[in-house]
């Protein structure tokens, strides 16, 4: 144990990193995630300054305790594996966001997800056929599969003989078709339901964001898990850990992630980058566009680029438009950039959504079927609000979000009650939001001035709806 060295984490405490591990940290692709911020919310939560790179190595200390904890069990059925499954699982755990983009999630949208699987593919000499089970990954996930199979074989070679695909498949949440011990392993990492990749986020992002959720039982939840017949189950002893893991998750989405004004930042900074990648001047001045220089396989795998080159080249982009002729809707995005003087929200909380949507449709069909409708025609919607009230280019917009509650969740998780698996929506107290708000909500941004004028004028078009 001498050989391993110590990191103090201000989540799980202290972590063991062993020369193996060390080995992959010291990794150019795993150093550049100190510089890729976990969320983008610091303007409402100044000292949510976490990066990727700590919640990597809280994920895989979790990946461990999970596996320990499984341990005695497996090996009384699985003995000869151990060791594959357990080194599999930490250095997927490890490496699950090596990939990520330049401004967490903002700039996922503008990876190329396809294009991704295809340079899998050509790296390890497989098919279309071979590599199809990449797609159930988001393109994060698939980028760190990317960067794994590039940049980290030399490392990963030296320490073991790893089977690429157990590894992403893993990352990328995708199990084998047969029932088997690998799937085990893969939901402790990437599941629909709780898995150690959302426990250390939840824990990490409420804590920095000062506590926006309930602590979670850790210890508890760790005593509570068992496996039978290759399936991971909870037990009846960490009913507490779940609910308050359930809260937490809720919490994080209802005032970190889809909190109105992390919700419009992201937005126009995307918006602002789309732009920049289709206006020829900043082509030419920078040698091609944003998605090429920040967010290709090659500015990821090769020139390393995180949150600090992406937050340059707006900043340049910014410095060359201000000196050109710009257009009316560039000049509006930039003017929001640089004051911090934002559009407003039509409403501000998920409540007053539900209230304005339940006053033009009081039935829940019709809402669903309306707000689907409206999310799918939402330009049309928008130009007929804009040439009504004569609205300017960039100083009205449409966003869109998913509520992202467990109460959709609970039915798939298993507990072990004395022996029965049941399922947690049983066993505790109904967190039944479907009553209260939809699955997809969307928030209207324009002038303060606006904002009552252009909410009576969306419940018009509603109303003609009918």
């Amino acid at each position: 144990m001498s050989s391993h060295k110590i990191i103090y984490d201000l989540i799980h405490g202290y972590i063991q990193i062993n020369p193996d591990i060390e080995r992959v940290i010291n990794s150019q692709s795993f150093q550049r995630l100190k510089n890729v911020k976990q969320l983008t919310a610091q303007h409402l939560y100044p000292s949510a300054n976490h990066t990727r790179f700590e919640h990597s190595l809280g994920v895989m200390k979790l990946a461990m305790s999970f596996f320990e904890q499984l341990k005695p069990d497996l090996e009384k059925t699985h003995g000869g594996e151990i060791e594959s499954l357990e080194k599999h699982l930490l250095f997927a755990a490890l490496l699950h966001d090596v990939g990520h983009a330049p401004l967490s999630h903002l700039g996922e949208q503008f990876f190329d997800k396809p294009g991704i699987i295809h340079e899998i593919g050509k790296e390890l000499n497989k098919s279309e056929t071979e590599t199809d089970y990449l797609t159930a990954g988001s393109p994060h996930e698939v980028m760190s599969c990317y960067i794994i199979v590039k940049n980290l074989k030399e490392e990963l070679t030296a320490i073991y003989a790893f089977d690429y695909e157990f590894i992403f498949r893993i990352i990328v949440g995708a199990k084998y078709k047969q029932n088997d011990v690998k799937n085990a392993m893969i939901n402790i990492v990437n599941s629909n339901t709780i898995d150690v990749d959302k426990l250390d986020y939840l824990m990490r992002d409420s804590f920095m964001a000062g506590g926006i959720g309930p602590k979670i039982d850790l210890e508890r939840l760790l005593m509570s898990l068992c496996i039978k017949d290759d399936e991971l189950y909870f037990t009846q002893k960490g009913l507490s850990s779940l609910q308050q893991i359930i809260d937490c998750r809720d919490n994080v989405y209802m005032w970190i992630c889809n909190h109105h004004t992390a919700v419009y930042t992201d937005y126009l900074y995307g918006t602002f980058i789309s732009y920049c990648n289709n206006n020829a001047v900043l082509k030419k001045e920078f040698g091609g566009t944003f998605s090429e220089l920040l967010f290709s396989c090659d500015a990821i795998s090769k020139n390393y680029t995180s949150d600090n080159e992406a937050l340059y080249f707006i900043k340049k982009a910014i410095r060359i438009l201000n000196s050109e002729q710009d257009d009316g809707f560039a000049r509006n995005i930039i003017t929001q950039l640089e004051t911090r003087h934002y559009l407003k929200p039509t409403w501000k909380t998920l409540y007053e959504y539900s209230r304005f949507m339940k006053s033009v449709f009081p039935e829940k069909e019709d809402r669903e079927q309306a707000i689907a409708y409206i999310v799918e025609n939402s330009e049309s919607l928008i130009a007929k609000i804009r040439d009504k009230l004569h609205i300017e280019p960039a100083k009205l917009f449409f966003v869109s979000r998913q509520n992202k509650f467990y109460y959709g969740h609970m039915d798939k998780i298993s507990i072990n009650v004395k022996g029965e698996k049941e399922s947690l929506s049983n066993l505790l107290p109904p967190r039944n939001y479907a009553e209260l708000y939809e699955e997809v909500a969307f928030y209207l941004f324009c002038e303060e001035a606006n904002v009552a004028a252009v909410k009576a004028e969306l419940k018009r078009l509603l109303y003609g709806m009918e």
